[in-house]
């Protein structure tokens, strides 16, 4: 997903793990997205709300998939930390074919802390959501706000990840991602949304799961901040 202009906000979802949620045997799967954020000089995104709501691949239904946990998940205050020059490896190959223009070695990590008591700082929440009347929570949201007072702009980048509690009876689901942003120079913000395909999960790609020491049979108790590597940085564009 991709803006397509000279502003791009893209968003990608770079793992797919299949399992089960627990001894029981129910089907699980771990997802992890990763959103780029890029202005031209001189603008910035103030404020970004990310959505992603899953569903049956034949529409809503009582099948639709659970978002059972996400991360970042809560609100946490952010913070730049200025030894940039980690940042390539903060985000590693994700950025590599990227956002054009973006310098791997000049940029910020960005702090999250859960501790908002805070004069000023930017914030990030995240939470599982339900936009319907019946069953469980199907949307991840994730939601960041510049510092109101250094009006620096949000990170350029986010990686997420969530862990979905799929129905036995349905062999595909499809989602949306809808991103609406508020910029600097504008006084509304924009908004874009697009359905992806329904898809079955590759079993190919639990080769991952075994790098990185993920328990595929138990995908209910993954512990996604560590595993996942949820990481937020802003990269400094030489364009």
């Amino acid at each position: 997903m991709d803006s397509g202009e000279k502003k791009q906000v893209k968003a990608k979802l770079i793992h797919v793990i299949s399992g089960t949620f627990d001894e029981a045997g129910d089907p699980a799967a771990l997802l992890v997205f990763e959103f780029h954020f890029h202005m031209p000089s001189g603008r910035r995104f103030k404020h970004t709300l990310i959505t992603v709501t899953f569903e049956d691949e034949k529409g809503p239904s009582i099948l639709d998939p659970e978002v059972y946990r996400i991360s970042p998940e809560g609100r946490y205050a952010l913070d730049k930390v200025t030894n940039s020059k980690d940042v390539s490896h903060a985000v590693d190959a994700a950025v590599n074919g990227g956002v054009g223009g973006a310098n791997l070695e000049l940029g910020y990590h960005w702090k999250m802390d859960r501790n908002i008591e805070k004069e000023h700082s930017g914030t990030l929440r995240g939470l599982s959501r339900r936009f319907k009347t019946y069953g469980e929570e199907t949307s991840a949201v994730w939601e960041i706000e510049e510092d109101p007072v250094k009006k620096e702009g949000i990170p350029t980048f986010l990686r997420s990840a969530l862990i979905l509690r799929l129905d036995d009876e349905s062999d595909k689901f499809q989602f949306t991602v809808k991103i609406e942003t508020r910029e600097s120079k504008l006084l509304f913000g924009s908004r874009s949304s697009r359905m992806i395909d329904p898809f079955n999960i590759d079993p190919a790609s639990n080769c991952l799961a075994k790098e990185a020491n993920i328990d595929t049979a138990n995908l209910g108790e993954v512990d996604l901040s560590s595993q996942c590597v949820v990481k937020l940085a802003t990269l400094m564009s030489t364009t």
